[in-house]
């Protein structure tokens, strides 16, 4: 049982924070982002660590990665913004926004760095495992009740048309608690069943992010036998096929206003990457040059419902944006993401069920690098996310204990 005077507590309080904190102060300041939320409850998991332990829990490594990062940060951003300046690129480059998000980056990264050494330190396996399942069943039964309306947090129906929990939209909610759904199928033995209850709960829920995560889950978790899910999955999806081929379809001029704001940032993306000579536009600086504005109107003026620009600064999913921003870097990042996303993958198709039930904090942080690569391809609300609060942590424990998955791998 979780001993909640000791070590978990403090575990617990900051996963909470970082996961519920965000929606809530989006929705108290009636904004359209999170990062307000995500750099206060990295903050506050900052102060909350440091108080339990007296002291700031960052190591040698932690700074040599913080001076690396600052050092292409800052030389990134003297290329982009001379060239903002001498290029004629119809663009001025937003220094305050700037200079917010990299104070917000490193709120991020020192949190989650602290966080981990935290956790390698002081938190037990099995305690670890009970968290998670706390969080995940918390959350889970939030979403059924909100599956059948039942939602008192959200009560502004013109502003939330499908509020989840705290999310005014599911998408959101599933970005943000995929990893921890995946963690459970891939840990608990009663995987067919809880795989059952979200597939009806996709039939409650319209969401093409969590009907494309099912379908990861499912390929992971059931290996050969993945096809097996597909039958009920399909006549699932056939009972709404128009909602999902709207999403689908790209080139249709009655396609939805999902579809014009990926297919806006795929375009902007391209278009940035050689008109910025391969460097991009600089960090959070998407959306604002006069091409992207133009590239969107022309995107959007093959559709009907071409009114509004959504989804400009975001660039709807994480690559558009990385290479928008960072150009031939942004793509670095990707490849070199991608290239662990496949090798992570395998790892977790070959292990065991017992090694996977001795090692419920590395499989924890698999599942959030596994599950990111929705944000990176298929939506995304940009940087100042739970969920991208969730993949700096992940990163920054797998890179610390890799040699876990050199031993077993």
């Amino acid at each position: 049982m979780l001993n909640i005077y000791k070590n978990n507590i403090t575990l617990l309080l900051s996963l909470s924070l970082v996961t519920i904190l965000p929606p809530i102060i989006k929705e108290l300041t009636l904004g359209s982002s999170y990062a307000l939320g995500i750099f206060l409850s990295s903050f506050i998991v900052i102060m909350l660590v440091s108080f339990h332990k007296k002291k700031i829990l960052i190591d040698m490594r932690d700074l040599n990665l913080t001076i690396i990062l600052t050092l292409f940060i800052l030389i990134h951003f003297l290329v982009t913004w001379q060239q903002s300046i001498y290029l004629n690129l119809e663009f001025n480059y937003h220094l305050s926004r700037w200079a917010g998000s990299v104070i917000g980056v490193y709120l991020m990264l020192f949190s989650s760095q602290i966080l981990v050494n935290y956790i390698n330190s002081d938190v037990d396996e099995r305690n670890f495992n009970l968290i998670i399942m706390i969080i995940t069943t918390s959350f889970l039964i939030f979403a059924t009740l909100a599956s059948f309306g039942i939602n008192p947090i959200f009560t502004d129906i013109a502003r939330h048309d499908k509020p989840m929990f705290i999310y005014g939209e599911p998408s959101h909610f599933f970005l943000t608690f995929g990893a921890f759904m995946m963690f459970f199928i891939i840990k608990s033995n009663y995987k067919n069943i809880f795989m059952i209850y979200l597939v009806l709960l996709l039939g409650k829920i319209k969401s093409a992010v969590y009907a494309i995560q099912l379908l990861l889950y499912a390929f992971i978790s059931y290996k050969k036998y993945f096809y097996l899910l597909l039958i009920p999955f399909a006549f699932l999806i056939s009972s709404d096929l128009d909602y999902y081929t709207s999403r689908l379809n790209l080139f249709n001029e009655n396609r939805s206003l999902s579809a014009d704001a990926f297919l806006s940032g795929i375009v902007r993306a391209y278009i940035s990457f050689y008109e910025t000579n391969f460097i991009g536009f600089g960090f959070n600086q998407f959306g604002f040059s006069n091409l992207d504005s133009l590239t969107s109107n022309y995107v959007y003026g093959l559709a009907h419902n071409s009114d509004v620009v959504a989804n400009r600064l975001d660039g709807t999913i994480l690559s558009a944006k990385l290479i928008g921003e960072f150009g031939i870097f942004g793509i670095i990042m990707i490849v070199v993401y991608l290239s662990y996303f496949f090798r992570f993958m395998m790892f977790i198709i070959n292990s065991s069920k017992e090694f996977i039930n001795l090692n419920p904090i590395l499989f924890f942080m698999l599942s959030v690098y596994i599950t990111f690569i929705i944000d990176l391809f298929i939506r995304s609300p940009g940087y100042f996310t739970s969920h991208f609060y969730l993949f700096i942590l992940a990163c920054t424990y797998l890179y610390k204990n890799i040699h876990k998955l050199k031993k077993y791998g």
